[in-house]
């Protein structure tokens, strides 16, 4: 038996087109999220699909974590549909002993 324990969460209030992908534009509204974290997209009350943080940008450079009240850009393992506005919902699953 699993859980879900919630990490962070972030608002995508931004979108930035690069070749072939869309990156979020993010601000950090609670916890932290990481490059590697699972995440779940969510508008409103809504979840729009699942995937994995592919990497995190401050700028140009490369990071590995932003935390509350920070802005980073995204980029998704696979390509969500995300729309400003939409939330990025950071997990990890906790395997729990029966």
């Amino acid at each position: 038996e699993s859980r879900e324990e919630i990490l962070g969460e972030a608002e995508i209030i931004a979108e930035f087109k690069s070749d072939d992908f869309r990156v979020a534009g993010c601000k950090v509204k609670s916890g932290r999220i990481a490059r590697g974290d699972l995440i779940i997209l969510k508008r409103k009350q809504n979840e729009i699909g699942r995937t994995k943080i592919r990497f995190l940008k401050f700028h140009k450079e490369n990071i590995s974590v932003s935390k509350a009240n920070e802005e980073c850009g995204v980029l998704l393992d696979k390509q969500l549909d995300f729309k400003i506005g939409d939330f990025i919902i950071s997990y990890k699953i906790n395997d729990l002993l029966t």
